[in-house]
């Protein structure tokens, strides 16, 4: 489960046996450079499930 509360994200596992959405899948070193918004995130990540959940979030990812 995703919440977007006080300017951060935190991700918890759901409790009350809900599905995800989407599924992202990266390798690790994929990860770094798609998430520090080096590389697109399309470029490296396969996307299973409702690519319009997964995609606006994806796009505004970017740890610094």
């Amino acid at each position: 489960m995703l919440d977007r509360g006080r300017g951060q994200i935190t991700v918890t596992p759901a409790t009350d046996g809900s599905r995800p959405a989407a599924t992202v899948k990266s390798t690790a070193h994929d990860f770094t450079a798609w998430a520090t918004t080096r590389v697109l995130w399309r470029d490296c990540v396969t996307v299973t499930g409702d690519h319009q959940v997964a995609g606006p979030f994806l796009d505004e990812l970017n740890l610094v």
